[in-house]
């Protein structure tokens, strides 16, 4: 049984566009706005913030990623490396395990 021949996986390109870019307390921040009604839950401020860093990170180093919840008035942010470090093992994590 090949499983590469008869099970492939399909992978999409993720786009990301952020639609702010502040200086707050003079540190360079990369802004994705969430207007949505539902409640921005922590999974999904996660998940953003991870593609956030993961496509920007290389070309915007030194920047905080955030998303802002607008309708609770909320700034979300992901700033330290090691945040970072951490967010990309998680998704290594989640990868493997599939």
């Amino acid at each position: 049984l090949n499983i590469n021949s008869e099970a492939t996986a399909k992978w999409h390109e993720v786009h990301v566009t952020p639609e702010l870019g502040l200086a707050i307390d003079e540190t360079p921040h990369v802004i994705k706005m969430y207007f949505r009604g539902e409640p921005l839950t922590p999974r999904r401020t996660s998940v953003t913030l991870s593609i956030l860093a993961g496509k920007l990170g290389r070309i915007c180093p030194g920047h905080v990623f955030a998303v802002l919840d607008v309708r609770q008035g909320k700034l979300h942010a992901l700033s330290t490396p090691e945040q970072r470090l951490d967010l990309r093992m998680r998704k290594n994590t989640l990868v493997d395990t599939f």
